[in-house]
């Protein structure tokens, strides 16, 4: 069995555009939330968002043409690419165009439904439904001419296989949370098991629209208390939780061979050692109480590593700051590492505001990162940690810690779970 290593990071928050910079800022509990400007939001129960501010997609897409088909997300996990591909150093590797694989989790078709869509469908309605001649008839007046071809949910994988010469195994998963989770796993499975030697992977999430607010707040999942100070007002598992704040952003990661790696001579961040995937039978929004799922997915990257629970040292949790959801996660926790709170556990996500389809991805470069610098990041605005749990949270500031092995945990709305592990290289 080949093993998989990490050699590239790049990403784009609501903290800044540079992996050292964000990781800096996360470590220090600085938050990118604030609130939004790119939509009015006064009608939706939230006004908050982590926007990424001062992007400039000329710095990374030379083609006009690109730019303009191009939608907000396919620019920034694009730019993302193109950062950890760089710090791979990869432009000076020769790679087989055959054997490059490219994975990538997003929410595309979701995030960027425009107003003129809603518009068209409404002029189009008869008795009964839509009319299709009405519909064709209203999107040629309506709609924008590039309309079709720019909402195409896998576009992004054109772009980066044109311009980074790919050629290998390569998908774009669906989904919210775990999207770009999944796409790493499926990424390290391709090189582990020899489809692949080099691995583009990651997400991106655009969900700062009228469309994702309207779809979010009416499930109930968005924080609906008004805080004076915006950088405070996500509280996951602190007994004050009251909600999500999304945000936008993109993380891709390289991974590659780890003999191939070496021999090139590459930076080696970490060594990815299992990946799972489990479905939670709650409800839509609602996981189950003692997150089942989520359970079966680390109990199957356990498995794939041959690690045990209590070599595990830190658990990079989903954290959605819903009741329900971190009650679900804490608990499964409890289970799998039992209640004496052997293993750390925090979640980055009130640094950066909930990143949606790029949250699993982002969740995995804070785990790595966590293990290069063995220091674990604390959950900003935990305060006083739900004492119903017996859960060993990181809380106030960073701990420095000698760990092996990290858990990085997301979660789908849907009632996806998806675990990856990481473990400590040389």
């Amino acid at each position: 069995m080949r093993r998989v290593v990490v050699t590239g990071l790049g990403t784009l928050t609501s903290l800044g555009h540079e992996v050292e910079e964000v990781w800096k800022k996360v470590l220090s509990g600085q938050s990118g939330i604030g609130r939004i400007s790119s939509m009015e939001a006064e009608k939706y129960h939230t006004v908050l968002a982590g926007e990424i501010r001062d992007f400039d997609p000329k710095q990374y897409i030379a083609s006009g043409k690109n730019r303009q088909l191009m939608a907000r997300g396919d620019q920034l996990c694009f730019a993302a690419s193109l950062k950890a591909y760089r710090d791979a150093g990869l432009e000076q590797s020769e790679i087989c165009k055959e054997r490059f694989a490219l994975y990538v989790g997003g929410n595309k078709e979701m995030d960027t439904l425009p107003q003129e869509f809603v518009e068209t469908v409404w002029q189009a309605e008869g008795e009964g439904g839509v009319s299709e001649p009405a519909f064709a008839l209203a999107a040629k007046q309506i709609l924008p001419p590039l309309f079709f071809v720019k909402g195409l949910p896998s576009a992004v994988l054109f772009y980066l296989s044109a311009h980074f010469s790919i050629q290998g195994p390569n998908t774009y998963f669906v989904g919210t949370s775990n999207a770009s989770a999944v796409a790493i796993g499926s990424a390290f499975r391709a090189i582990r098991y020899g489809e692949a030697d080099v691995a583009l992977a990651g997400g991106f999430a655009d969900p700062l629209t009228w469309w994702n607010y309207m779809k979010m707040d009416a499930l109930g999942v968005l924080n609906r208390k008004p805080s004076e100070d915006p950088t405070k007002a996500y509280m996951p598992f602190d007994v004050r939780r009251n909600g999500t704040i999304i945000a936008e952003g993109a993380t891709m990661f390289v991974l590659e061979e780890l003999e191939r790696a070496k021999a090139r001579g590459a930076n080696i961040y970490a060594e990815v050692v299992g990946f799972g995937s489990g479905y939670d039978r709650g409800s839509l929004v609602k996981p189950s109480p003692e997150g089942t799922g989520l359970q079966i997915a680390v109990k199957k990257a356990l498995t794939e590593s041959g690690i045990q629970p209590e070599q595990v040292g830190y658990v990079c949790a989903h954290g959605s700051g819903t009741r329900w959801g971190d009650e679900s996660e804490a608990r499964a926790i409890e289970q799998l590492f039992g209640r004496e709170g052997k293993v750390a556990v925090s979640t980055v996500k009130p640094t950066t505001g909930h990143m949606v389809s790029n949250a699993g991805a982002f969740n995995a470069l804070a785990s790595v990162l966590a293990l290069r610098d063995q220091t674990l990041p604390f959950t900003l605005n935990c305060q006083t940690p739900d004492p119903s749990w017996s859960v060993d949270f990181v809380t106030h500031e960073p701990r420095k810690a000698k760990v092996e092995t990290v858990l990085s945990l997301a979660r789908g709305l849907e009632g996806q779970d998806t675990a990856l592990l990481f473990s400590k290289f040389g």
